[in-house]
């Protein structure tokens, strides 16, 4: 039997599973395994296949959704449209917010998201 490790979760899987389909079933669960590496072993004949997290530096180019007094912090890549998607499933009235402009600050992108305000109930 093979197992999955990582912190102190143990899953028991089949023996034919790879590191590669372990680390994207568990990063499902750990987003923060997706650039996790990994290292085989074996405990009394089992293999045990343990992930580690990457240790990066912290505040250097990360992307960040900022609204309603909160910040996001985003997988790399994501774009300022990906960011509102995401959002406006958690704040609805983002649906029709604008996209804003990537800020750079210390090394981060911050996307500051603004809800546009209009008048209720005039017809134009």
């Amino acid at each position: 039997m093979t197992k999955l490790k990582y912190g102190e979760t143990t899953l028991p899987v089949g023996d034919n599973v790879t590191e590669e389909e372990g680390k994207a079933s568990l990063a499902r669960l750990y987003p923060e395994l997706s650039n996790a590496t990994s290292e085989v072993t074996y405990e009394d004949g089992e293999k045990v296949i343990e992930f580690k997290v990457q240790s990066g530096t912290k505040g250097a180019g990360r992307i960040i959704a900022r609204y309603n007094g909160g910040d996001l912090i985003l997988p790399e890549g994501t774009t300022a449209e990906d960011a509102k998607k995401s959002l406006s499933v958690v704040y609805p009235e983002l649906a029709n917010a604008s996209i804003p402009e990537g800020e750079l600050i210390d090394g981060d992108i911050i996307y500051n998201f603004k809800v546009q305000s209009g008048t209720k109930g005039i017809i134009a």
